[in-house]
């Protein structure tokens, strides 16, 4: 009880800093980019701060599925939220948002991945590399949606 207590509480913090880290940008696709880049950001730090070892997430995954569950699906929500609101404001055309997020989503879990576990240790992860593999990713997605293709070329924020 008292784990899962802590858990809810780091992950509230984490989700109420990636929010804000998407919050504030010039467009929808800012936004989307700025919430891959903290949500990127923000795991490395977890298993940096946690020593949280590649093996030991791998051991732990089953269990932080569940215990997760629900704040990956707000986070994949949120966005949605802003795939939404690019939609309503033209940025991008009318589709399945929630599929988009979920895929954007189901990307940067897959990459994240890829780069936790393919490093020696995560104090070497490349998380520089990771998010510019994300964001390339995850701007085609976009650009698949771009109701104009000169907003394909929206530049991607801190």
């Amino acid at each position: 009880m008292l784990f899962s207590s802590v858990v809810a509480e780091l992950a509230d913090s984490i989700g109420e800093q990636i929010r804000a880290a998407a919050s504030g940008a010039n467009s929808a696709r800012d936004s989307v980019m700025r919430f891959t880049r903290a949500c990127l950001t923000h795991t490395r730090e977890l298993f940096l701060v946690y020593g949280i070892t590649p093996r030991v997430a791998v051991e732990l995954k089953p269990l932080a599925d569940e215990m997760l569950s629900g704040f990956t699906q707000g986070l994949t929500d949120y966005l949605a939220g802003i795939l939404d609101s690019g939609v309503k404001s033209g940025e991008f055309r009318p589709c399945d948002t929630a599929r988009v997020s979920a895929a954007i989503q189901k990307t940067l879990e897959g990459l994240n991945w890829t780069m936790l576990l393919t490093s020696k240790a995560i104090e070497s992860a490349d998380l520089g590399g990771t998010i510019r593999d994300v964001q390339n990713i995850v701007g085609l997605v976009l650009d698949g949606i771009a109701s104009q293709p000169s907003l394909s070329t929206t530049s991607e924020t801190n």
